[in-house]
């Protein structure tokens, strides 16, 4: 649905490949712009699992193999 992310993706085009995540959390903590992105990301999917999609398209949807 568009709102699934790799780990660390918005850490690493926020902040660049010479840093890592796993040492750098206070840049993380301290960033605005990522916070409001996190925050974004999370409210969109606490939203969309509101929905209850599966329930309501059960039986609606084909399951797709290429």
């Amino acid at each position: 649905m568009g709102y699934i992310l790799a780990p660390y993706g918005f850490g690493y085009r926020t902040h660049g490949a010479a840093h890592k995540a796993e040492d750098d959390s206070e840049f993380f903590k301290k960033d605005k712009k990522l916070r409001g992105e996190v925050e974004g990301v999370v409210n969109n999917v606490v939203e969309t699992m509101a929905l209850d999609l599966e329930k309501r398209l059960s039986g609606k949807i084909t399951c797709v193999s290429e």
